[in-house]
């Protein structure tokens, strides 16, 4: 009986020792990874669980129970000691980031152009900025995503076939609005949540927005003068992707990139009377994935030693196929056609991002729709629909905070340069107290 006994302690002891040192085999494998991946291995299943389950307060008691023992025994205290427990929101803010590195500029949300072609506000074939879902197996879902893409490329050039047999309507060519009985009428039009969205905005399909926070009356109600004596900086230009140049961009030339674009924004905005700082810092020369993370030091710098900078305009150009051209020809010149991106800091997989906390949401919305209205009055046909994304990018830190697309690839320098003076124009009649 007695040896029975110790027969049995000594197999559960044995099990005991074969299912530590199978943890701590996982645990050596995991200390090996970089930082991204082992947040992904480690803390993606329960993103996942709480986005797909909706059971968020279950998710987020195991997460913050797991991530103060787990990750100390992968060394992640030891190998970056500045972050500790109580800083693991800026750890899951640096892993969202990522994927707004991912995200932006991607191109690849082809149900969006056919939208806006069908509408006739872009030129055939343009794609905007998509999402990327990240998961633990990162190849299968390539190959999913491939698949996918394929099929809805294939669908993009037959809607092209389709859209080549429509003719353009010469009497509403360049042309905002017949009469101002019909300009009063879209704006009164623009009360209906729906109208408001299908004129203006083109939503991610990663993300939603509510008649609350997207309410046309109270972003007009928003004053976005400027209140800052212009003999103090009041405009800051940078660039996140400063590598991001055109078609015909001489190489190694930044005047040729959206740097050398930025400068010539700047110059016309003095021109108007602002005071305006160009930043040319590079933040995506190794790795275009962390240029938010790796740019935000350097934007809370430039704030902190400027504190009179009200506006912050993050100038890109897109990314799109290469056979899209993004033009639009205003009295005979032809000017690259651009588009406002706002994130939301909400996803329809996890809701409001609490590790993307954005206080300016509701004013970065306004500053775009203003400016929207405005180009669409000035200058009919050159501003793509507003796109609305679920994550920040670095829009936290100003209320008036804008990121531009200016362009695509696919465009040339001239087309570019022909663009800036009319947002030059448009953001003095927003800004300017007299307007």
């Amino acid at each position: 009986m007695r040896s029975r006994h110790i027969r049995h302690h000594l197999v559960r002891l044995a099990a005991v020792i074969v299912f530590v040192l199978l943890l701590f085999w996982g645990v050596k494998k995991i200390k090996k990874l970089p930082l991204e991946e082992k947040m992904m291995s480690f803390l993606y299943p329960f993103c996942e669980y709480a986005g797909g389950k909706e059971v968020k307060n279950g998710s987020q008691a195991i997460m913050d129970h797991s991530l103060s023992w787990y990750l100390g025994l992968c060394e992640y205290m030891e190998e970056y000691p500045v972050c500790r427990i109580q800083n693991e929101d800026d750890e899951m803010a640096k892993w969202f980031l990522l994927q707004e590195g991912k995200d932006e500029g991607q191109g690849t949300l082809e149900e969006a152009v056919l939208a806006e072609q069908k509408e006739g506000t872009v030129s055939k074939n343009s794609t905007v900025s998509g999402d990327r879902i990240p998961s633990a197996d990162q190849e299968e879902l390539r190959r999913a995503m491939n698949r996918e893409n394929r099929e809805k490329r294939e669908k993009i050039r037959q809607e092209e076939n389709r859209e080549k047999e429509k003719a353009p309507d010469p009497e509403q060519e360049g042309k905002a609005w017949k009469s101002e009985e019909e300009r009063m009428a879209f704006y009164h039009s623009l009360k209906d949540f729906d109208t408001l969205k299908k004129e203006f905005y083109q939503i991610d399909k990663s993300t939603n927005i509510t008649p609350e926070k997207l309410d046309a009356q109270k972003m007009l109600a928003q004053d976005m003068t400027l209140k800052t004596d212009p003999s103090m900086p009041q405009i800051l230009i940078y660039h996140t992707h400063s590598q991001e140049a055109f078609a015909d961009s001489r190489p190694g030339e930044p005047d040729d990139t959206v740097v050398g674009a930025g400068e010539r924004l700047a110059e016309l905005l003095r021109g108007y009377g602002f005071n305006v700082i160009h930043h040319t810092g590079q933040y995506d020369v190794e790795n275009r994935d962390y240029a938010y993370s790796k740019a935000a030091p350097a934007l809370e710098k430039l704030l902190e030693e400027n504190p009179s900078i009200e506006v912050v305009i993050d100038l890109h150009r897109d990314g799109v196929a290469e056979n899209t051209r993004l033009v639009k020809e205003i009295d005979g010149v032809k000017m690259a056609q651009f588009m406002f991106f706002n994130g939301l800091s909400h996803t329809n997989a996890t809701g409001d991002i609490e590790y993307l906390k954005n206080p300016y949401i509701q004013d970065n919305l306004a500053l775009s729709f203003q400016l929207q209205l405005a180009a669409r009055e000035y200058y009919p046909g050159l501003a793509r629909k507003i796109y609305l994304k679920g994550y920040r990018y670095n829009m936290q830190y100003r209320p008036k905070s804008i990121l531009l697309e200016l362009g695509a690839q696919t465009n040339t320098v001239e087309e570019i340069t022909n663009t800036l003076p009319a947002i030059a124009r448009i953001l003095h009649k927003v800004l300017t107290p007299d307007k």
